[in-house]
């Protein structure tokens, strides 16, 4: 090519220079673009291989490891009511600290024989069904109701026979045994005068009884009950050939148990009870040792018997009686 082509083509050659240097630029700048991408992702990836924190392994393994437990079929089981023996409160006079569970009916029954010999009078009592209701509004709380009919034969007077003022309450568990502070529950009650006209006092007597034990081991337990009723809740101990329905007058209760585990089905208790009152402006203050025997059949249903006889003038010479219940 001669110089004069060269010369005259100079501009051509100047342009294809300045887009070769161009595009090599824009080359270089998408590799670096490109290679920084790549460094990115490299170090990306060498830090999702490094170990976590210690903080963050703890909450990790915390998540593992707690988060199924929520569903785990024992933790479940050691809330569910039905998972344990029933306790009932009927047939000793000491009530269990237990309630029946969040959902849970519970029907407790019976029947009971009392003899007293007092001087020339002699006095034979029967009462069934002894029917108590109780039902689980919470795990810590349950509504109840007792029910009874009750005939009481004297030698020389009138006999005496109806149904008894129906007792409704509230039983609320307070707390657990942690040491020496007990087991403990407290029921609030009152009687409704529907009973039958030779029974109730046709008024509404309220009352309380704050119940508290220990259990030693497996096997043996410690229970005691502290109450306070106005006329006695008109139960049928109170009432004689004297009944007088206008009667007013205060009582207070307290009994100690002594509870055994006999065999894996069978417990036993021994017990001493007593009520504190001026029944028509006279001390009463009857006194009474009691045992008695629960036989479980299933968790959910259960028998008992219990004999006891009177420690002075004023209790009975002795009762008997028998029972059941079962939990749905």
């Amino acid at each position: 090519m001669s110089t004069e082509s060269v010369l005259r083509n100079r501009p051509a050659m100047r342009n294809i220079t300045l887009a070769s240097i161009l595009f090599l630029m824009m080359v270089c700048t998408q590799s670096e673009r490109v290679i920084a991408q790549v460094q990115a992702t490299i170090s990306e990836a060498e830090f999702a291989m490094q170990p976590l924190p210690s903080a963050a392994v703890n909450y990790a393994a915390w998540q593992e490891t707690s988060e199924p437990r929520k569903w785990e079929p024992e933790s479940a089981e050691s809330e569910n009511p039905y998972s344990e023996p029933m306790e009932t409160d009927r047939h000793d006079f000491t009530q269990s600290t237990e309630v029946v569970g969040c959902g849970v009916i519970q029907l407790e029954y019976g029947f009971l024989y009392a003899f007293k010999d007092d001087k020339d009078e002699q006095e034979n009592t029967f009462t069934t069904p002894e029917l108590l209701i109780r039902y689980g509004l919470t795990d810590r709380l349950e509504i109840r109701s007792r029910w009874n009919v009750a005939w009481k034969f004297f030698s020389f007077e009138e006999d005496i026979e109806g149904m008894l003022d129906p007792l409704f309450s509230l039983k609320y568990r307070v707390s657990e045994q942690r040491r020496w502070v007990p087991n403990s529950a407290l029921e609030l009650r009152t009687t409704v005068p529907l009973g039958g006209d030779d029974l109730s006092t046709g008024r509404w007597e309220p009352g309380i009884d704050f119940i508290y034990g220990w259990e030693f081991g497996e096997f043996f337990s410690l229970t005691g009950s502290t109450g306070a009723t106005a006329n006695g809740l008109a139960d049928i101990a109170f009432i004689d050939a004297t009944f007088d329905p206008r009667d007013q007058f205060f009582a207070w209760t307290q009994s100690a148990a002594l509870g055994a585990k006999l065999t894996g089905r069978t417990t036993g208790y021994f017990e001493w009870f007593g009520i504190f009152a001026n029944s028509g402006g006279e001390g009463y203050r009857p006194n009474y040792l009691n045992i008695g025997v629960d036989y479980l059949f299933t968790k959910n249903m259960l028998v008992d018997v219990r004999l006891g006889w009177g420690l002075n003038n004023h209790s009975d010479e002795l009762f008997a009686g028998m029972g059941g219940a079962v939990r749905f």
